[in-house]
């Protein structure tokens, strides 16, 4: 019987179907039942994060100054966290700081000219890049008048870590034109003090360094002492003052003496009959330090009160005087002590309002003598620490318990840092150099001596840009003038020879 012939003759609808049923199931003559095609699964799909760069303090600034990069209007459509990356794609190089953040800072390059700098941020979500890019202008810093005092680099340092409280000056007031230039390198983990003996002709030797007590970023005031080369320095947050003794074979520095005085934030040589002096300003008054030396060592001797009250981190010290030129940060009044090394006592001499414009303050305070005129002057620097501000340099006179006011200068560009007098004995001129902050000049204060001494405004002398100190470097080209000149985020000191 076949197949077929069976269908044919069906004349009952259920019998047909077991009979089919049974004909497909038996013998592997019918054909596999299908496959069932499985549900595709939904492909997830990743939106590219939208970048977004923007400068929220502006698109332009000096040379020097910084800028904010801003990305936190960069966004994505899937809400994935994001992450930021800041390059500079464009112009001479610019620090960035924070560049792995939503929000870089950019200080701007030294520059010739006005100059476009190009950054770009790379916005991610983990999955796919999107960039945004922005120009930004470092503006040249153009001052006049200018005057020509710094020369040609003779020799220096480089490569050191973050240096501060730098200074040249005889190593010792017994040898004839021996200096040194010494100072205090941040390491990051540490402290250390660095000097260099001045070598053959208008070299320096190598460096012989001494760790200090103290940590990274720790904030230190430091003075030459007169005896043997020693250095006094104070660290704030440890409420000490540490007296460093000089070791010559082999060249080296050790830890001599302590002082516990609370606060301490200035450090100036004071002269005391028999004792090593230090004036030490704190945020709460003024001590004077006072060591001995015993034959063996050196050892501390308590401090003379000069004023309990007070924060008195600006001052000053003629050197090889007796008397404490300072400025009570809480009243800006500017105060002269008397310190008595006969009877061990401290006598206000003379006080003198500083009448300063609201919200400036005192910056740095610098006393001097002039010889023809038999009078000491003050400078006192003042600012509203504001880059394009207020500053300013107030001069003073004291003689005879008496501070009178003898005239100011001022100008709208760079907060004054500090200064020191550069004076010619023969000539009996001089000039007041005022380091400014982020800038690639110094302000210059023109002095004549004489009965009345003259002071003028003589303009900005050229510098590279990014000096944080300027100090004297005289002695190291015999009675010429020098400048020595402090690089602290590059690491480098250079000594200059006087243009003049």
């Amino acid at each position: 019987m076949n197949f077929r012939s069976v269908v044919h003759g069906c004349s009952s609808l259920v019998f047909c179907a077991v009979l089919l049923a049974a004909c497909s199931g038996g013998g592997g003559g019918g054909a596999p039942a299908p496959t069932p095609t499985p549900t595709p699964t939904p492909t997830s799909t990743n939106t590219a994060p939208v970048a977004v760069a923007s400068a929220p303090n502006g698109t332009s600034a000096d040379e020097g100054q910084s800028l904010l990069l801003d990305a936190s209007g960069s966004s994505d459509a899937d809400g994935n966290g994001l992450t930021y990356s800041w390059s500079q794609t464009a112009g001479p190089a610019a620090v960035i700081l924070n560049g792995q953040t939503d929000m870089a800072t950019v200080t701007l390059p030294e520059v010739s000219a006005d100059t476009v700098l190009t950054f770009e941020v790379a916005v991610s979500d983990g999955t796919a890049t999107s960039t945004s890019s922005i120009n930004l202008t470092a503006l040249n810093i153009t001052l006049s008048p200018t005057v020509n005092v710094f020369g040609t680099r003779v020799t220096g340092v480089q490569g050191l870590d973050n240096p501060r409280a730098v200074s040249l000056y005889p190593a010792d007031p017994w040898t004839n034109g021996y200096v040194r230039l010494a100072g205090v390198e941040d390491k990051g983990t540490g402290l250390s003090f660095f000097y260099y003996a001045k070598g053959v002709g208008e070299t320096l030797g190598t460096n012989a360094p001494a760790p200090l007590q103290g940590s990274a970023g720790e904030e230190i005031t430091r003075t030459g002492s007169g005896w043997y080369g020693a250095e006094v320095m104070a660290l704030r947050s440890r409420d000490e003052v540490l007296y460093y003794l000089h070791n010559a074979a082999p060249a080296s520095y050790e830890l001599a003496s302590s002082a516990s005085i609370t606060d301490p934030c200035q450090v100036q040589e004071i002269q005391y009959f028999g004792q090593e002096a230090v004036a030490v300003g704190t945020g709460d008054g003024i001590d004077v330090a006072l060591f001995y030396f015993n034959g063996l060592d050196v050892q501390y001797d308590g401090a003379l009160e000069v004023t309990s009250s007070g924060s008195y981190c600006k001052m000053a010290v003629v050197g090889g005087g007796s008397k404490i030129y300072a400025v009570n940060a809480d009243t800006n009044i500017l105060h002269v002590w008397l310190v008595n090394d006969v009877n061990a006592t401290a006598t206000e001499y003379a006080s003198t309002d500083l009448s300063l414009s609201a919200g400036d303050q005192v910056m740095a305070v610098r006393a001097f003598n002039l010889t023809r005129a038999g009078t000491t002057y003050i400078a006192v620097l003042a600012s509203d620490a504001s880059h394009d501000g207020d500053h300013r340099i107030l001069i003073y006179e004291e003689t005879s318990g008496v501070t009178q006011f003898v005239t100011s200068f001022s100008w709208g560009k760079g907060i004054p840092m500090g200064a020191f007098v550069d004076f010619d004995s023969i000539t009996q001129q001089g000039q007041l150099i005022i380091a400014l902050e982020d800038m690639p000049y110094a302000a210059v204060v023109g002095i004549q001596d004489g009965p009345t001494p003259v002071f003028g405004f003589d303009g900005y002398a050229p510098l590279r840009l990014g000096a944080t100190e300027i100090a004297s470097a005289y002695g190291f080209f015999g009675g010429a003038s020098g400048y020595v000149v402090t690089y602290a985020d590059t690491g480098d000191i250079d000594i200059l020879r006087s243009a003049n």
